[in-house]
């Protein structure tokens, strides 16, 4: 296979081989710009050993980074029909059944038989291999949060494929969320603040499908009391940890300012990391214990792991009181219910001195 490479709005990436070889394309990334605006590079992530012998990820460009796409795609088909043979890939493949049109009308010199696509490939080999096709259910937006200030958010459910599951039942234990079915998969969802303290609330939406599956939405709203009162969470300590096992990376020791926090970490490497703040009232080296401030960014129970890759502004987020009151009294399994860092206390570095 000759694969030729898209930046991420499927054209021709600038630095990609083109002509009358080319079979198919695939995302080659582009490095020069940043056109979603979440301050990376549009590049492919990829793993990589650097000149010291330690691993991460870099973000790189090129038709080094759009082959390993089709690789990939060929061992997915590969897992459901391991007698997948080359004749069969190619003729899948010339006859659209492996790639999504891009450019000109049928093969192209820039992109060949078009974009391969992972899900028409997978659905390819399992009719091959003698089976049904299967599809799936995609949700838009995948996560919501409602923020501070939004009360209302519509949510689309797509099904894709030649066989996509049908949805069930829909069911949610939040007393803050109202569901509202608008028909055709689509719904509307209402959050209520009223009687909430300011904290961040947190939960899912559970889609019961006809396949014996479920599909998850993250939902969350933050309340957060308007008015002359300035919030002051007391003293807190504001943690980098390693994404991957909350081992401790840098420390803050931060007062509140005008009912915020201000934090910035300096010279930190690359990598994945979380953000937790939180006070140690009782002074056992922990935060986030009972009756102690709590957050994360930028919620308590699903906090994002940040890729840090260069400098990275407004990662805001409330800390909040926690408490061992949880959302749904019929649920015996409180700890389902508590934020992940109550789950888990973070454990601070000593410090010469602590204000409460």
């Amino acid at each position: 296979m000759s694969v030729s490479a898209v930046d991420p709005n499927n054209n021709l990436a600038p630095y990609s081989n083109f002509g009358s070889f080319i079979d198919v394309a695939a995302p080659g990334g582009d490095a020069s710009i940043d056109r979603n605006g979440d301050g990376n590079k549009d590049g492919i992530l990829s793993t990589f050993i650097n000149s010291s012998g330690n691993d991460g990820y870099a973000l790189y460009e090129g038709t080094s980074m759009a082959a390993p796409h089709v690789s990939g795609v060929a061992a997915l088909m590969k897992a459901v029909h391991p007698n997948l043979s080359s004749a069969e890939f190619i003729s899948s493949l010339q006859n659209g059944q492996l790639s999504t049109d891009i450019g000109s009308s049928g093969r192209d010199n820039s992109f060949g038989y078009g974009l391969i696509d992972a899900l028409k490939s997978v659905q390819q080999a399992q009719l091959l291999a003698g089976g049904s096709a299967t599809g799936s259910l995609l949700a838009s937006p995948n996560r919501i949060d409602f923020g501070s200030t939004s009360n209302s958010r519509e949510l689309s459910l797509e099904g894709i494929g030649s066989n996509p599951p049908a949805i069930v039942s829909v069911s949610e234990s939040l007393p803050w969320l109202t569901i509202t079915d608008l028909g055709g998969d689509n719904y509307q969802l209402t959050v209520n603040r009223s009687g909430f303290g300011d904290a961040t609330y947190s939960g899912n939406i559970e889609f019961s499908l006809d396949n014996a599956t479920e599909l998850n939405i993250p939902v969350a709203m933050t309340v957060q009391t308007s008015g002359t009162i300035s919030s002051d969470a007391g003293f807190l300590y504001v943690l980098l940890l390693d994404a991957d096992n909350y081992d401790f990376v840098a420390q803050l020791n931060v007062d509140v300012s005008d009912g915020e926090y201000e934090y910035n970490f300096n010279n930190i490497p690359y990598g994945e990391y979380v953000v937790v703040a939180g006070s140690d009232i009782d002074n056992d080296s922990f935060i986030c214990g009972v009756g102690e401030s709590c957050g994360s960014y930028p919620t308590n129970d699903q906090p994002l792991r940040i890729l840090v890759d260069g400098s990275k502004e407004s990662l805001n987020f409330l800390a909040s009181l926690v408490s061992n009151v949880v959302s749904n009294a019929s649920n015996t399994d409180e700890s389902e219910n508590r934020p992940l860092a109550f789950q888990r206390k973070v454990q601070v570095q000593p410090i010469n001195s602590k204000k409460f």
